[in-house]
């Protein structure tokens, strides 16, 4: 299961999220856990593995916005 770790911390944890989308790929992280400094995923490794950034949208209930965060490492 793949660990991809943020730069920073995101505002809230998985439970919170309604998406991740690593970039420049443009691939949503499926079977998402975790946070809100390291988030784990049922995506293949080989997809997510050159990710740089993360696009986050958060719940309505957290305020329903976005933000994007510099991604630090993507780890098997």
């Amino acid at each position: 299961m793949p660990t991809v770790t943020l730069m920073q911390a995101a505002g809230h944890p998985a439970a919170n999220i309604v998406q991740i989308t690593l970039l420049p790929m443009g691939v949503v992280l499926a079977g998402l856990a975790g946070g809100p400094l390291q988030f784990t995923c049922t995506n293949a490794q080989a997809t997510i593995q050159t990710a740089t950034q993360a696009l986050i949208t958060y719940t309505g209930p957290v305020g329903g916005h976005t933000e994007t965060l510099a991604v630090s490492s993507v780890q098997a």
